[in-house]
């Protein structure tokens, strides 16, 4: 069965700006969590769970990385994204993938997203060192998408994404665990890091600002707001670097 976020009209909604408020819980807590979320949270009807898989891009001197590190009011991130389901334990990575541009303007975002011509399994094995991952980013500025800056990709991100939907307000709810670094450009950095982060990021979007009140008894378990970049962190992680 062709799954829905393989067809770019089903697509996670872009280019136009909304809000998107996060949480962040320990990891070991994510069970105990999912347990108690169980009672207001409904599984998304359209979107089914999937490991999703990102490569950054960046500048040499890593200025969208700054743009973060910096809480600057604009910031800009551009990557290319594919998903893949769990069996047993291989992977089986769909065949539609996506690049990606993504502007925020304080907490409202919007995103580009562009199908490309690679497949998942095409973009798993590439090395970040290809040529033709910078093809993506010709294709974009074809397309209209101001990238003013030289990037090449700088790592991957990978982790899993469960999806509900608020059944008291149909907010959308993703749960996002597992972060880690599978795979980096060795011709930027040097590292030895291999484990997932210590946090599990809950990402609600919506047009209201304020608390879920779903939430609240999450903060039993430290639960609290952030402005959690998992870029960033991963960065962060590769060069035990503490901003």
């Amino acid at each position: 069965m062709k799954r829905d976020h393989e067809n770019p009209s089903l697509a996670e909604p872009t280019g136009r700006l909304q809000s998107e408020l996060k949480y962040t819980i320990p990891q070991e807590s994510t069970r105990i969590a999912m347990s108690m979320l169980s009672t207001r949270l409904d599984p998304d009807p359209q979107y089914p769970s999937a490991i999703i898989s990102s490569i950054y891009f960046d500048s040499h001197d890593w200025k969208m990385l700054g743009e973060k590190r910096n809480s600057d009011y604009l910031k800009t991130k551009v990557r290319l994204r594919w998903y893949s389901s769990a069996e047993g334990n291989q992977l089986r990575h769909d065949s539609a993938t996506f690049a990606e541009v993504k502007y925020k303007v304080g907490s409202k975002r919007t995103k580009i997203r562009h199908q490309t011509r690679f497949s998942g399994q095409e973009l798993q094995d590439m090395p970040l060192s290809s040529f033709e991952l910078l093809g993506v980013l010709h294709e974009l500025k074809r397309l209209g998408c101001p990238i003013r800056n030289a990037l090449i990709p700088t790592f991957v991100v990978s982790y899993k994404r469960q999806r509900f939907v608020d059944r008291a307000t149909g907010r959308r709810v993703c749960i996002d665990s597992g972060i880690r670094v599978p795979k980096y450009n060795r011709s930027t950095l040097a590292s030895t890091f291999s484990h997932c982060l210590p946090n599990t990021v809950i990402e609600v979007k919506s047009p209201q600002q304020e608390f879920p009140l779903f939430l609240r008894p999450l903060q039993a378990l430290g639960l609290r707001k952030t402005a959690f970049s998992k870029y960033f962190e991963c960065y962060a992680e590769l060069t035990r670097s503490v901003f």
